[in-house]
């Protein structure tokens, strides 16, 4: 338990017993460029953007970046307005992600490629811009409370909505098994792309594009 500005915040679960919850847990932040190309976000619930110059809540390796100095060598990498992603993976790739493309610690660019992500032993691949668990161990925690409240058995079928890169899906799948079936569900194509690959090799498992609306699944 800690204290910021006289609230008392908790660690989230999976975080307990190891040391200070507040910071350095974040794996990827957003920001947005200030008509100064200074990165920051977005003043709550409004339009203006207030710079940073630091970011406590980011693991270590995107701190590392320097992002955030007057004199960030990053600064040629965006211009006022543009939305940057600075993304550092559990499997050890950090990247920055800008309109001009993405690009490693180094600022050397990055063909793009997927980032390694490791849950418990098991390994995944997700494209850079794509949706990830941001705390650092948030696909954990959810992957196993979503395990334990399905209580899937083998031989089911079982049909996954909103599946996003296939971090609860390929748990699913190992539950049913390969004389079971799922079927999942995702908006977005690339995140399909990428459950499409961490699925690999689960044949009774299936990756749909498609969204849900008031009138069913489309």
């Amino acid at each position: 338990v800690g204290e910021l500005g006289g609230v008392e915040v908790r660690p989230a679960l999976g975080d307990e017993g190891e040391g200070e919850p507040l910071l350095h847990r974040r794996t990827r932040i957003e920001l947005v460029v200030d008509d100064r190309g200074r990165p920051g976000m977005h003043r709550y619930r409004g339009s203006e953007v207030i710079a940073l110059d630091d970011m406590a809540l980011a693991v270590m390796p995107i701190v590392d970046l320097d992002l955030f100095s007057p004199d960030s060598p990053w600064r040629d990498l965006w211009a006022p307005g543009e939305r940057v992603r600075a993304v550092s993976s559990t499997g050890g790739d950090t990247v920055v992600v800008t309109p001009r493309g993405v690009f490693g610690p180094d600022r050397a660019p990055r063909d793009g490629d997927a980032l390694d992500w490791e849950v418990a032993g098991e390994h995944f691949r997700v494209r850079p811009g794509g949706f990830w668990q941001t705390h650092v161990r948030g696909a954990e925690v959810l992957a196993g409370a979503v395990g334990r409240a399905g209580a899937v058995t083998p031989g089911q079928t079982v049909m996954e909505l909103y599946s996003g890169a296939g971090l609860f899906t390929r748990g699913l799948g190992r539950d049913v098994g390969g004389e079971g079936r799922v079927v999942s569900l995702e908006g977005e194509e690339s995140a399909v792309a990428d459950a499409a690959s961490n699925l690999e090799g689960m044949t009774w498992v299936d990756t749909f594009v498609g969204g849900v609306d008031a009138s069913g699944v489309e």
